[in-house]
């Protein structure tokens, strides 16, 4: 039992470095010439259809035992499986091949069904397993940050040498990765580390800092009782206590300013969730009536701000087709008062970037038009990374894991991913898990990303939460009378 459990700690130490290992295994004995061996390129999928095997075995040798421990989100994610499956085989297209669809399958379900793996096999829930995987991925996330900061000190090309393709910004499935994701108007490139993209590294980023919040969340009041000197003691450790989080300070701020570097605006909102909820948590702020008030009026002015910002790209889109054209229109009407400003070039090459939030604009636009015209879906592999496949033509990037959702498997697929997303926050808030601040950060960068594409985010976060969320198995159904 030790030793599976340790492979599976093995498993999610290498997962970061997948995209790096492919690449240049790729280029040393393939040359790009030829497509890589599935036990290569797939060696996770083929570990996670392990965890699945033994799942099932497990479920059906003890169904009756489990089926008493199935809640709520034991059966959204079985309602969810069955409706996307559903919608996939109905709205199969021949034509397209089986590919988008294993695609779709995989981006859309595996990491919902890792989940449940380790929700339910006994041997993730002894020995602590839960931290001992955390620290192996905080473990793992040191060689990642110091290999982007060797990027980051090292020539632009640093990459290449790697087997990264030697064109910058290149994203088909015909080349592998680039070496650089320019910052848009820019000759900088955004850092990406291991991964194949800078989102992807950012995404990798937030996860490491909530993993690191929830470490000193727990030690928190762990410290002074583990040791039978504090009370004889108690000024040298509160001196090394103090070196302590000097020294947590010290990793947060490296991870801070590699991720300022990945460019990614969804990221940064992300990294401030994490942090400001886990500062929340950690001193056990109560918030006032009067700062729940002030906390609604800001809400509501930033959505009121986005709706008006909506409201003037559909006014120019139903007059303009060139999204370009639009994005820039737009952005100089509503950005005139503040243009004069000396700091302006600089935020809006960071922040505002048009092309970039253009595209995102125009995934949104469409999305929410095809789930109107389509609100039954329009099936597995039709909509994110995996509707590149069918090339650059029919490809739809939401730019929204949740419109995503919407549009592959529909209303009713969509809005049993979002119960199953809410029943997960309302868990770990009733049981004031430490876990909460980075599900909350990464389930709100999914509204600008295609978050979950990334397999090693995906599968280390959900293996956690698994683990995590079967604490609370006294949360079940209620019986029917």
């Amino acid at each position: 039992m030790k030793i599976i459990q340790y492979l599976t700690l093995l498993f999610f130490f290498l997962l970061p470095f997948h995209a790096l290992a492919v690449t240049y295994i790729n280029s040393l004995f393939f040359d790009f010439t030829s497509a890589v061996p599935f036990f290569i390129s797939g060696w996770k999928e083929i570990i996670i259809a392990f965890f699945f095997i033994n799942s099932a075995i497990w479920i059906f040798h003890h169904f009756r035992e489990t089926r008493k421990q199935f809640d709520y989100i034991d059966v959204f994610i079985i309602l969810f499986s069955l409706v996307g499956l559903l919608i996939g085989i109905w709205k199969y297209d021949p034509s397209t091949g089986i590919m988008p669809t294993i695609l779709g399958i995989k981006y859309d379900f595996f990491f919902i069904w890792l989940l449940f793996c380790f929700k339910h096999l006994p041997l993730f829930s002894q020995n602590n397993f839960v931290e001992k995987l955390r620290n192996t991925v905080l473990f793992s996330g040191i060689f990642v940050v110091a290999f982007a900061y060797l990027q980051y000190f090292s020539d632009a090309n640093f990459l290449i040498q790697f087997g990264y393709f030697d064109a910058p910004s290149v994203d088909t499935i015909e080349k592998p990765a680039s070496f650089c994701q320019l910052l848009e108007n820019t000759n900088k490139c955004r850092i990406q580390s291991t991964f194949a993209g800078p989102i992807r590294f950012a995404g990798f980023l937030v996860l490491l800092t909530g993993l690191l919040a929830t470490f000193i969340l727990q030690k928190k009041h762990v410290f002074p009782a583990q040791y039978k000197h504090y009370k004889t003691y108690p000024k040298t450790f509160t001196l090394i206590n103090f070196f302590l989080y000097v020294f947590y300070t010290a990793i947060l701020s490296s991870i801070i300013f590699i991720l300022y570097k990945t460019f990614s605006r969804g990221a940064w909102i992300a990294e401030i969730i994490v942090i400001a909820s886990s500062i929340i948590i950690y001193f056990n702020i109560k918030f006032t009536k009067f700062f729940k008030i002030i906390l609604y009026i800001l809400v509501t002015i930033f959505t009121a701000l986005i709706l008006f910002f909506s409201y003037k790209i559909s006014q120019h889109y139903s007059h303009n087709s060139d999204n370009s054209n639009l994005i820039s229109s737009v952005f100089r009407e509503i950005t005139t008062p503040i243009t004069t400003s000396e700091y302006y070039t600089k935020i809006h090459t960071i922040f505002i970037r048009e092309g970039s939030t253009g595209k995102h604009i125009e995934g949104i636009t469409k999305s929410i038009e095809i789930i109107t015209l389509h609100p039954e879906g329009q099936g597995l592999g039709t909509a994110g990374p995996a509707s590149t496949l069918q090339g650059v033509e029919n490809q739809l990037l939401n730019e929204n894991w949740y419109l995503q959702i919407f549009t592959e498997l529909g209303v009713t697929g969509g809005i049993l991913f979002l119960l199953f997303t809410f029943t997960i926050i309302l868990h770990l808030k009733k049981e004031k898990s430490e876990y909460l601040p980075v599900v909350l950060a990464l389930f709100t960068m999914a509204l600008f990303t295609h978050l979950w594409e990334e397999s090693a985010l995906a599968y280390i976060l959900f293996a956690i939460l698994g683990i995590e969320l079967e604490k609370y198995k006294t949360i079940s159904i209620p019986k029917t009378q």
